[in-house]
């Protein structure tokens, strides 16, 4: 594995170790991994349903807001085909995590269960070790989760804890099991979730601590008990995926050894370890457990690549760590190297030096073909020698195997505005828009395109769109009056009024939810 130096930012990359040194990331798991002493795992408590808490509608309303809070707070990585793979992993643990899956349920919910189509997943673009489970199903990771997991199954095995966290309702049965309590804030407590993803964890854990108005000894009482169940559920979910669960067991030793030699472990999770009681446990659940037959492909280990070169300060010490762990390697982690020292040539802009990787491409070609991932890296390639036509060429040759592919449109509308082709990088963007309505960048990216194109009243639409999916209510109703003083058409007024509604329906939804007044007055930020 690469690794880099103990003595500085997960960003700053050296060394010659064969492992991605963890000493600067931190462990903050929210909705439950605080890592404390466990009962055994063969006598589950009665945590409760969570049924007289807070219903599954109540609980989807808070997953909207606290979604629309930390994407304003926690930036997400900017990798598409990073984005996309973390997604697909999660879609394959899904059937198995017992979620629902009847897609025909308004609202989400059936069976009273969160439905799994409705799970909404996203990376944060921090280096630091973290992952979190929001009540209403979204499920977050950091990038810094690829420096760390040396399998695909072992970031798996986060994965399936997080949606451990889901599938057992424990902020709910959280809520209930603390209702003779004052509930905590929940906006005191997204601000933790973002400070302590963005900052390494310590200033969010101080503030998630001071927001508590109950006994600390009753919350942690209880996460001991979630947590297990979670380590348990999870093992199942990865066992029914045909997962091997010694990959959870070696992942939260290697946690574990992380946050008893490193430094910047903050204090709250110093005195609250991962213990060798819980780690027995799960040892012991996955050995009766079958080995699984789930056949690893090297997509993880070239989304692996792409994260670790993002995350870098410095792409030409990262192109060196790949080429020189590429060197005591085989199989799919060699493979990984060889697409990340690619990679990280093409983020250099050294012509001479992406040019140079030639054959390493031509190899990759040659194994995987099939591969977005290695299309991708080619099309990319072309784009920084300055050879856009080709690159164009790669990608429309692509989609045509793979029409939808979020990575590939993206990267074309990207390649396509870089030409200032502005109508054909409106294209991709367009076709995602409708079957990603919920990611903010393609409406990011849409508003500044039809601003090129001189479409006005779409400029309004799509910042609107922007900025509810950011909950930034205010700048959502002015960008959509500014779209009805342009429209002169009944249809498009109509639509127009009707998204104002929603913007309103939502402002009601803060109110009730955070306690506050609706957030439609005042100043226009935008």
């Amino acid at each position: 594995m690469l690794s880099i130096s103990s003595s500085a930012s997960p960003h700053n990359y050296s060394g010659t170790s064969s492992t991605w040194s963890l000493l600067s990331c931190t462990l903050v798991f929210i909705c439950g991994m605080f890592f404390n002493n466990q009962p055994r795992a063969d006598e589950l408590p009665n945590l409760g349903d969570g049924s007289s808490a807070i219903s599954l509608s109540e609980e989807r309303q808070l997953g909207e807001i606290w979604l629309q809070k930390l994407r304003g707070g926690m930036p997400q990585v900017q990798d598409w085909y990073v984005q996309q793979y973390v997604r697909d992993l999660a879609f394959v643990l899904l059937p198995n995590s017992g979620l629902s899956y009847n897609s025909n349920v308004a609202g989400g919910f059936t069976e009273g269960r969160l439905n799994a189509t409705d799970i909404k997943v996203i990376v944060v673009d921090s280096a630091a070790l973290n992952a979190f489970a929001v009540p209403g199903g979204i499920v977050g990771v950091n990038a810094g989760l690829f420096l760390y997991a040396q399998s695909e199954e072992e970031f798996a095995s986060v994965l399936a804890h997080e949606l451990s966290h889901l599938s057992q309702r424990h902020f709910a049965r959280r809520q209930e099991n603390s209702r003779a309590n004052a509930a905590l804030s929940i906006a005191s407590l997204v601000a933790s979730i973002i400070v302590a993803a963005t900052a390494g964890g310590q200033a969010g854990m101080a503030a998630l601590a001071g927001s508590q108005a109950y006994s600390m000894n009753r919350v942690l009482a209880y996460s001991r008990d979630a947590e297990r169940e979670a380590d348990r559920f999870g093992l199942q979910t990865m066992i029914a995926s045909g997962m091997d669960a010694h990959s959870m067991v070696y992942m939260f030793k290697r946690m574990s050894e992380a946050s008893r030699f490193s430094n910047q472990v903050p204090e709250y999770l110093r005195t609250h370890p991962l213990t060798e009681n819980r780690l027995s446990d799960m040892a012991a659940y996955a050995a009766n457990a079958p080995r699984g037959v789930y056949k690893e492909q090297a997509d993880y280990y070239f989304a692996q690549a792409r994260a670790r070169t993002v995350l870098a300060n410095d792409y030409r010490a990262a192109f060196k760590l790949f080429e020189q762990n590429l060197k005591g390697s085989d199989g799919l982690q060699a493979e990984g190297y060889r697409y990340g020292t690619v990679f990280a040539a093409i983020k250099t802009s050294d012509s001479a030096l992406i040019k140079a990787q030639a054959p390493a491409l031509e190899q990759l070609k040659k194994r995987y073909g099939f591969s977005v991932a290695v299309a991708l890296l080619e099309a990319e390639m072309y784009a920084a020698l300055d050879d856009k036509d080709k690159a164009v060429d790669i990608l429309t040759s692509k989609i045509s195997l793979a029409p939808g592919n979020y990575p590939l449109l993206r990267t074309l509308s990207d390649i396509e505005y870089e030409r200032r082709n502005y109508k054909a990088a409106l294209e991709p963007l367009e076709q995602l828009s409708t079957r990603y309505p919920d990611e903010p960048s393609i409406w990011y990216d849409l508003a500044e395109l039809y601003g090129l194109v001189g479409n006005i009243q779409s400029v309004h639409m799509a910042r609107a769109e922007y900025f509810m999916l950011n909950g930034r209510l205010r700048n959502a109703e002015s960008q959509l009056q500014r779209a009805l003083e342009k429209s002169s058409e009944y249809r498009e007024k109509s639509v127009i009024q009707n998204k104002i509604n929603e913007v309103e329906a939502m402002a009601r939804l803060h109110s009730k939810i955070l306690g506050r007044p609706a957030d439609l007055a005042g100043r226009d930020e935008s």
